[in-house]
């Protein structure tokens, strides 16, 4: 059921981010088989969205994220596990969902901010020049192997 909800999460907020979401798309090839595939309005860009919560090694998560790599699908796993050996080897993000329900991001490659600037062209919150302050549009998420 968790990973049932996770999914949901997932394609809900990649909907809600104007982006396209359908659920367990897999490879022409059949190399691959994703929880949910986000498709960015342009078409452009596709990233699978994996709600990992059964135990997998390392070795077999970079197996896969390289698959994706290959195939030319960006990828970022899930998992609301307390402790996964793979959290920073990968593009990933820890959740937590706490009593109200409402899905947390507690680890990984993105995390709550609670002084986010809307305004990112106008913020006054930071002068590290580091964190995108001052800069117009989207914030673009690194690549976890660079």
């Amino acid at each position: 059921m968790a990973h049932h909800l996770l999914k949901l999460d997932l394609a809900h907020h990649a909907r809600s981010a104007g982006w396209s979401a359908e659920y367990e798309v897999a490879a022409p090839d059949g190399s691959w088989r994703a929880d949910v595939i986000a498709t960015s309005p342009d078409g452009i860009r596709r990233v699978a969205l994996e709600a990992q919560m059964a135990a997998i090694s390392i070795t077999d998560i970079d197996a896969r994220t390289n698959r994706y790599r290959a195939a030319g699908v960006e990828v970022c796993w899930f998992t609301d596990r307390k402790t996964v050996p793979w959290l920073d080897t990968v593009p990933s993000v820890q959740t937590a969902r706490p009593d109200d329900g409402v899905v947390q991001v507690t680890a990984g490659a993105a995390r709550f901010e609670p002084k986010w600037c809307e305004d990112r062209a106008d913020c006054s919150l930071c002068e590290c020049e580091d964190c995108g302050a001052g800069i117009d549009g989207t914030l673009l998420l690194n690549d976890a192997s660079e």
